[in-house]
């Protein structure tokens, strides 16, 4: 909803449910839900709404550095755990990292690649005394922790002379849908 409504000033729920295909009913609900929470306006002298575009940034670019909806599959994931979180608490076990819902694993993806995408390369790298030269030079390099890939396969294709070793199970799945990256390890 958020990204047809980015860009197409005012609409009404009618508007919304010819660009969605979704219900106006359902999408007038949602309008309003949204307006009451601050991530939509209302204008009360046409009775539509619009998405400024600080909130398109955050909620309907998912290439933008400010995206943030993958918070929204991180809490559904906590909602999911819940009653792994509460045998957790009455047999003292804890829970393994791997053993959560997976919505928090692709939620995490989520909701740190537009970081990544935004400042790895640029950035966070270069940042690094005499990193980005020996990446650019062709280096081996392991990405630990790297979730599901993005940022091996980012530096993967800023750096094609470098190999990387990563998680890449979900970055080869992720490469098989097309974002394929000119060069990645193939360890895990």
């Amino acid at each position: 909803m958020y990204k047809a409504m980015a860009g197409a000033g005012q609409v009404s729920a009618a508007d919304l449910a010819k660009k969605t295909g979704c219900r106006e009913r359902y999408l007038q609900e949602w309008l309003l839900n949204q307006a009451a929470g601050g991530y939509v306006q209302y204008h009360a002298g046409t009775g539509k709404y619009s998405i400024s575009e600080e909130q398109a940034f955050c909620l309907a670019d998912p290439m933008s550095p400010g995206y943030v909806c993958g918070a929204f599959d991180v809490i559904q994931s906590m909602h999911r755990d819940e009653p792994k979180v509460e045998a957790a608490f009455k047999s003292g076990k804890g829970i393994p990292w791997g053993d959560h819902d997976a919505c928090l694993f692709c939620g995490t993806e989520r909701f740190f690649a537009a970081s990544y995408r935004g400042n790895l390369i640029g950035a966070w790298i270069p940042a690094l005394d005499g990193v980005n030269s020996r990446l650019a030079d062709g280096a081996q390099a392991a990405d630990v922790g790297c979730g599901h890939g993005i940022s091996t396969m980012l530096m993967a294709q800023a750096f094609p002379t470098s190999h990387f070793v990563g998680s890449i199970c979900t970055a080869r799945r992720s490469s098989a849908r097309g974002r394929r990256p000119r060069r990645t390890g193939s360890r895990t």
